[in-house]
């Protein structure tokens, strides 16, 4: 009987532990789901801001106009294009939340909030000043069942400076930290 009794407290201590092993296994899955998930969530906030960044850019020509007026002074681009770049995520919605389906959203935080939006540099890419990369960094939040993750993003974009309203426009590099 004492043998009996020894083997079954054996075999509920054996049950007792592959239970636990794989309610963990099956959490630890879920959380893994659940933050790749938030983690596409977050790219594709990151995405929307190179469209949209590259539709603002070739909306917002320089050409010769004022206050452009030829100069190729690169200060001057960085004012032209600051403004409306730092205003893409309250102007488009983006810093309240944009809903994908399935409970995914992501959130760009507009300019002046903590990783909000900003035009960090505008810098010549070569001697004669028609290539232009424009810098933009921000967070892209993504959110999926309860799990955020944030992305800090550094978009660098290029640019003819003198063709911006042929959609000339592209994307020379994108990290995610």
């Amino acid at each position: 009987m004492v043998i009996v009794l020894g083997l079954l407290v054996l075999l509920s201590v054996v049950v007792g532990a592959l239970m636990t092993t794989g309610t963990t296994a099956a959490r630890l899955r879920i959380n893994t789901w659940n933050q790749d998930e938030a983690r596409l969530a977050a790219e594709a906030g990151a995405q929307r801001i190179v469209y949209e960044a590259r539709r603002v850019m070739t909306g917002n020509d320089p050409g010769d106009q004022p206050p452009y007026g030829g100069s190729r002074d690169d200060a001057t681009l960085q004012t032209v294009l600051a403004g409306p770049l730092e205003s893409i995520p309250s102007h488009d919605g983006l810093n309240a939340g944009v809903p994908l389906g399935h409970g995914q959203s992501y959130t760009v935080p507009a300019y002046g909030q903590p990783g909000g939006m900003q035009v960090t540099g505008v810098q010549q890419d070569s001697a004669d000043g028609d290539l232009v990369d424009v810098t933009v960094t921000f967070a892209s939040t993504g959110n999926y069942n309860q799990t955020s993750v944030t992305l800090n993003v550094t978009v660098v974009l290029q640019a003819n400076r003198w063709l911006l309203p042929s959609d000339t426009v592209m994307l020379k590099s994108l990290r995610y930290q």
